[in-house]
């Protein structure tokens, strides 16, 4: 189980890091999250390698930085020896050639989102991420073979009983009712809350 998520935000713009920054800080409480700012390529190169122990499971960044750019970041994600190179890649950019898009994605990206970006948009691909990380770190979660859709009472009454026997903070309580009140999530399958519960 991990204990908390990494994430990295690269962009030399003060606002688009504040922008991104609020954003992450309201899905994920503080104390289960290890989020870095950098306001180029060479600068989270020489953090990486300097902090191997910290293996990074979501990256954002621009592509047109000082020094080392977007793409350049995504080519030494991918080259990595270690669990890193699987980590989720969202570039965010005004670079809108066609070109440079497909360089990304053709390189390892995930997503390639414009700017100036729709932060709903943004926040949906990181709650998405932040799932798909706490998944593949809890092998025992109980499943849904069914794979049918839940109602809301089953929700409440899973999410109620959830609360009690892993004593969730009211900031980790707030995380999932945030995503219980999006109707998407509402479709989602049992296991999905179960995830949430136990990994935050």
């Amino acid at each position: 189980m991990i204990s908390k998520i990494n994430i990295a935000i690269l962009d030399d713009s003060a606002v688009a890091l504040k922008l991104l920054n609020n954003l992450i800080n309201s899905l994920i409480s503080k104390e289960n999250l290890n989020l870095q700012h950098f306001s180029d390529g060479q600068e989270f190169i020489n953090y990486s390698d300097f902090n191997k122990e910290i293996v990074f499971q979501l990256v954002i960044t621009d592509i047109n930085m000082p020094r080392k750019d977007g793409i350049e970041v995504i080519k030494y994600i991918r080259s990595k020896e270690n669990s890193q190179k699987n980590c989720s890649i969202f570039v965010i950019s005004a670079n809108k050639s066609r070109d440079v898009i497909t360089e990304c994605l053709r390189l390892g990206a995930n997503d390639y989102l414009m700017k100036p970006f729709q932060p709903e948009s943004v926040k949906e691909k990181v709650k998405a991420s932040i799932i798909k990380i706490l998944r593949a770190n809890h092998n025992n979660l109980p499943e849904n073979n069914n794979n049918k859709n839940i109602t809301i009472s089953e929700i409440n009454s899973i999410k109620e009983k959830y609360y009690i026997a892993n004593k969730l903070s009211n900031s980790e309580k707030a995380i999932i009712e945030d995503f219980i009140n999006n109707l998407w999530f509402k479709l989602l399958s049992i296991d999905l809350l179960a995830c949430f519960s136990l990994g935050l």
